[in-house]
């Protein structure tokens, strides 16, 4: 089975989201650090919990409401990385939205302090003192090798930043941005996406083919 999330990531096996943005990445010539992989992934973490660009405008019918993972969607938005991401060689910038709320825009900045980075998320428009979540990643746990074009990347322990990033700021975010609105159902696609997927690797063939189904009909 492809590897669909970040978290999914195998030596020999990258996942298609990530790939995407390395070839973006070649195209532009754009030598990349250590640090900037970390934003990169924070970047696809965002994306695989429902979250989008303020600019994304829905190709698909299918992604014009849902929240929840979208695969067509991920691999749509990992084509490039946002204008101005990288604001100087120690900050960084991105700006998502769940579509069913475009004004609750979640900011979420990276700063480098000595060798860590400090990841802030501020949500705005919600009806909650709360809305800030912060975390401290060290790029070094999860990047062994960040050679350019031509050595190759060697990663680890992305499915323990997945779990943290998602528990500590992307997850949050997403349920005070939706018990704000009264969105949230109690449905099969409000299981975060990494539950999903663990499930899906039990699954035979039918039963994936029945679930990107439902996928493509995220109001069922």
């Amino acid at each position: 089975m492809e590897p669909m999330m970040l978290e999914d990531y195998k030596e020999d096996n990258i996942p298609r989201s990530l790939q995407n943005l390395f070839n973006y990445f070649k195209q532009e010539d754009v030598t990349l650090d250590k640090n900037d992989l970390a934003v990169i992934f924070i970047y696809i973490l965002m994306l695989e919990s429902g979250f989008v660009t303020p600019d994304f405008l829905p190709l698909h019918e299918e992604s014009a409401q849902t929240c929840d993972f979208h695969y067509k969607r991920l691999l749509l938005l990992t084509e490039r990385m946002p204008k101005d991401w990288k604001r100087s060689k120690t900050s960084y910038r991105l700006s998502f939205v769940l579509i069913p709320c475009p004004i609750n825009i979640c900011s979420v900045t990276c700063i480098l302090v000595s060798d860590e980075l400090v990841v802030n998320c501020c949500v705005n428009n919600v009806n909650s003192s709360e809305n800030h979540f912060s975390i401290l990643l060290d790029p070094s746990l999860y990047i062994v090798n960040y050679g350019n074009y031509g050595i190759k990347r060697i990663f680890q322990n992305l499915k323990d930043l997945s779990l943290k990033f998602k528990n500590l700021i992307s997850h949050p975010c997403k349920m005070l941005i939706l018990q704000t609105g009264s969105l949230r159902a109690a449905t099969l696609m409000s299981l975060p996406p990494e539950l999903l997927n663990y499930i899906l690797k039990y699954c035979d063939r039918q039963t994936r083919n029945r679930f990107q189904k439902m996928l493509k009909q995220p109001n069922k």
